[in-house]
């Protein structure tokens, strides 16, 4: 894979676009404590507990995932209520990532401006961004539910790139999908810094310009970009 090393001096960028689930927040963990709690309420067992986090992967629209989870468990339940009060307690669930908050708070005193660009629905979505304080470390967020386009079309992009009165040569995309955000990102002519926790690429059509391991490491490989 051919990007640049995580702390090469290249031409200053002073704008990023910022996943949300899994780039600033830990949306496993948020949903880990979900499951428990809700195989807890309903008295299910071990292997429905395994049936929600294997759905979570295959499914990860909520709308499917929801009805799904209603037809397994074979209840006359409207699941979009049921996917409404999953959004009610999950940004009470979520944390940022160790080093986000901080990140942030570099990033706007270093001048850089911020957004968050993000799938989801708005009061999910937005929920989380107050509930963890990363509200007020950003310039703005984007949510594909408010915008009308979601990742990775570059209308949610150019979107939050207006919002910003942001200049696109001058802008980062920020996250760990390879297609949401990476691919996305660059579809949309955008500098692109991929978090790989721990992963490797595996996407031979197109690479990120830059790689880290962690959120806290790719704060700081933009702190470090002239």
């Amino acid at each position: 894979m051919v990007c640049a090393e995580v702390g090469t001096r290249i031409l200053r960028r002073v704008f990023v676009l910022l996943d949300l689930d899994g780039t600033l927040v830990d949306r496993n963990g948020a949903f880990d404590l979900w499951v428990e709690q809700f195989v807890q309420d309903r008295r299910l067992d071990a292997a429905a507990r395994r049936w929600l986090e294997a759905t979570d992967r295959a499914l990860p629209e909520r709308g499917a995932f929801f009805d799904a989870v209603v037809d397994y468990l074979g209840v006359a339940e409207d699941p979009r209520r049921l996917w409404a009060r999953y959004r009610a307690v999950m940004p009470g669930l979520t944390q940022p990532f160790p080093g986000v908050l901080d990140g942030l708070r570099a990033l706007r005193e270093a001048g850089w401006r911020t957004g968050v660009v993000s799938n989801g629905r708005t009061d999910n979505q937005v929920g989380k961004l107050r509930a963890t304080g990363i509200a007020d470390l950003v310039d703005g967020w984007w949510v594909s539910d408010g915008v009308g386009v979601r990742k990775p079309q570059r209308g949610i992009f150019d979107a939050a790139i207006a919002g910003l009165a942001a200049d696109r040569t001058r802008t980062w995309m920020l996250g760990d999908d390879p297609i949401l955000d990476i691919g996305g990102g660059k579809a949309a002519d955008l500098h692109t810094l991929w978090i790989s926790h721990g992963r490797d690429w595996d996407h031979p059509d197109f690479f990120p310009d830059a790689v880290s391991w962690s959120s806290a490491d790719a704060f700081s490989a933009l702190l470090d970009i002239e």
